[in-house]
C-alpha cells in the first residue's frame, strides 16, 4: 500500500492511494470464504461449492466492497497519524481516479481523494477586546403589558349578535380575478377562512366603518377606495394579490362573531400559568411573572453578547479556508438529499456558511486553549438544571440516569442538547475574559430602533473609496 501527497494550493491537496493484491487480497478471501459457508449456488449443498464457482459468482462485487472500504479507512488512519485538520472529510476525486473497467484480483487499484486544510491559527479572547453588551431592564410596564397578554390568551368567549369594537371576526375572504374564469365550485374552493379581532384593522379605519355593526351571514365589499394601509392587511389579503388590477372583486362573509372576556387574576389563572407553583395571590403572581419575564430578558440579551462576540472575533482572527473546497463539500454533502433548492440556497448564502463553518473551528480553538471539555456530567447538570429551572422540581439520580439514557440513544436530541452546553460553556468564557461594555435600553423595541439609527449614521462609501478597498 502507498499514500502519497500533493498539494494543489495553499490549503487543498489531493492524497492517493494505491492498493496492490498483497494488501486487499487475504480480506477478500476471507470473505468469500464466510460467503461460500452460507452461499447456496444449484447442484450443491451450502458450504459445499468450490472457491472457483464462489469467486465466479461473488468475487469481483467482494473485491470492490473490500477495496472501497480499505481505501476510506487507510486515508482516514493517515490523515489521523500525520495529525491533518482537514476541512468535513476527503472526496473522492472522480476525474483523477482512473476508472475500473474490470476487477480483477492481480491489479492495483488507485483512489484520489481531494481534502481541505484548517491552517495553524490563533484566538484572542482577552481583556482587550472590547463588545458591547446590550442590557433591557425589566420595568413595571413591561410586566402589565404580559400580564395584559396572559389574560387575553386565556379570555373566555361568548357570541355577539354584530360585529363590535371588542369582538373577533370569523368568516370567508373571497377574491376574484377579472382575467380568470371561475366556476361556482371554483369560487367555493377559493374562499379564504379568516379570523381575527377588529383592532387589528386600525391601520384601515374606512374598512373598520364597513365591518362595524354588520351581523352573521352579511357581506363585506372591499375596494382599494377602503384600505388606507396595505401592509397592515397581509392577515386578510394575500401580498401576492394585486390591487390595482381593473375589477378585482374583494368581499368578506361573516361568519360568527366572539367577544372576549379577559381571564380574572384568580386562582384558575395562577395555576394556568405556572402549574404546579402553588401561587395563591396576586402579588405572587406578579413576583414570579418577574422573575420568569427577568430570566426571559436576560436570555435574550445574552444571545445578542455571543452574536457580537462571534462577529467580533470572526473579523480579528485570521483564518483562511479554502472556499472552492468548502463549496465543493457543502455541495457534495448534500447531494443524497437531491434537494435543488437547497443546493441552490448553498450558492446563493455560501458567505454565511463559510462563516459559520470558520466560528466551528475558532469556537474549537477556545475551548482547547481554556481546557473546556464536553463530558457526560455536563449533561446530567443540563437535565438538572432543566428540572430546577422549568419544572421547579428536584431531580433524583435514577431519573438523571433515566434521562441521559434516552438522550444519548437520541442523537438529534443529544446535539441539541450540546449545542446548548457549549453556548452556556462559551458564555461564561466571554464573560469573564472580554470587557464588556454595558449598555441599557428600556425595551427590545428601543434597542432595535437605535441599530436602525446607527445603521443609518453610518457614512456611505464613495466610488472611490470603493474602489481603493477593491484594489
Amino acid at each position: 500500500m502507498n499514500i502519497t501527497r500533493e498539494n494543489t494550493g495553499e490549503y487543498t491537496a489531493t492524497l492517493t492511494i494505491e492498493l496492490t493484491p498483497e494488501d486487499f487480497m487475504p480480506k477478500v478471501n476471507e470473505n468469500l470464504e464466510k460467503i461460500r459457508k452460507k452461499a447456496n449456488i444449484p447442484g450443491f449443498r451450502p458450504g459445499k461449492a468450490p472457491m472457483g464457482l464462489v469467486k465466479k459468482h461473488y468475487g469481483k462485487t467482494t473485491i470492490l466492497e473490500e477495496v472501497n472500504e480499505m481505501a476510506f479507512e487507510n486515508i482516514y488512519t493517515h490523515i489521523q497519524e500525520s495529525k491533518m485538520k482537514i476541512i468535513g472529510r476527503p472526496l473522492i476525486n472522480i476525474e483523477k481516479t482512473p476508472k475500473i473497467d474490470d476487477l480483477t484480483e492481480d491489479r492495483t487499484y488507485t483512489y484520489v481523494f481531494d481534502i481541505g486544510m484548517v491552517p495553524e491559527f490563533d484566538v484572542t479572547v482577552a481583556p482587550e477586546v472590547e463588545v458591547e453588551y446590550k442590557k433591557v431592564t425589566l420595568g413595571d410596564e413591561a410586566v402589565e403589558k404580559e400580564i395584559e397578554a396572559l389574560r387575553k390568551r386565556h379570555a373566555s368567549f361568548g357570541k355577539s349578535d354584530t360585529v363590535i369594537e371588542e369582538c373577533m371576526i370569523t368568516g370567508h375572504m373571497q377574491i376574484i380575478d377579472p382575467e380568470i374564469e371561475h366556476s361556482e365550485e371554483d369560487l367555493e374552493k377559493n374562499k379564504l377562512y379568516r379570523y381575527f379581532y377588529v383592532d387589528k384593522l386600525n391601520e384601515n379605519p374606512k374598512l373598520k366603518k364597513l365591518f362595524l355593526g354588520k351581523k352573521s351571514d352579511e357581506i363585506v365589499e372591499i375596494t382599494t377606495d377602503n384600505i388606507e394601509d396595505r401592509e397592515a392587511l397581509q392577515f386578510l389579503i394575500p401580498e401576492s394579490v394585486d390591487m390595482n388590477k381593473e375589477g378585482l372583486k374583494m368581499s368578506f362573509l361573516l361568519s360568527e362573531m366572539y367577544t372576549s372576556q379577559p381571564a380574572e387574576l384568580n386562582q384558575e389563572f395562577f395555576n394556568q400559568n405556572f402549574p404546579g407553583r402553588n401561587i395563591e395571590t396576586e402579588e405572587d403572581f406578579r413576583n414570579t411573572l418577574r422573575e420568569e419575564l427577568q430570566q426571559h430578558y436576560i436570555r435574550q440579551c445574552d444571545d445578542i453578547f455571543l452574536h457580537a462576540v462571534r462577529k467580533k472575533i470572526i473579523e480579528t482572527t485570521e483564518l483562511p479556508l479554502p472556499a472552492d473546497f468548502v463549496k465543493q463539500f457543502l455541495i457534495e454533502n448534500n447531494k443524497d438529499e437531491n434537494d435543488e433548492e437547497k443546493i441552490n440556497d448553498l450558492e446563493d448564502r455560501f458567505d454565511e456558511y463559510l462563516e459559520m463553518i470558520k466560528w466551528e473551528y475558532i469556537q474549537d480553538k477556545i475551548f482547547e486553549k481554556f481546557e473546556i471539555k464536553i463530558e457526560i456530567e455536563d449533561f446530567k447538570e443540563f437535565i438538572r438544571d432543566y428540572y430546577s429551572e422549568y419544572m421547579k422540581q428536584e431531580v433524583t439520580d435514577e431519573i438523571i440516569d433515566s434521562e441521559l439514557k434516552h438522550i444519548l440513544e437520541d442523537k438529534k436530541r443529544a446535539e441539541n442538547i450540546e449545542a446548548q452546553i457549549r453556548r452556556k460553556k462559551s458564555l461564561q468564557i466571554f464573560k469573564e475574559h472580554l470587557t464588556l461594555k454595558e449598555i441599557s435600553f428600556k425595551s427590545f423595541e428601543e434597542m432595535t430602533e437605535k441599530d436602525k439609527d446607527s445603521e443609518q449614521e453610518k457614512p456611505k462609501k464613495t466610488k472611490k473609496k470603493k474602489e481603493a478597498e477593491q484594489e
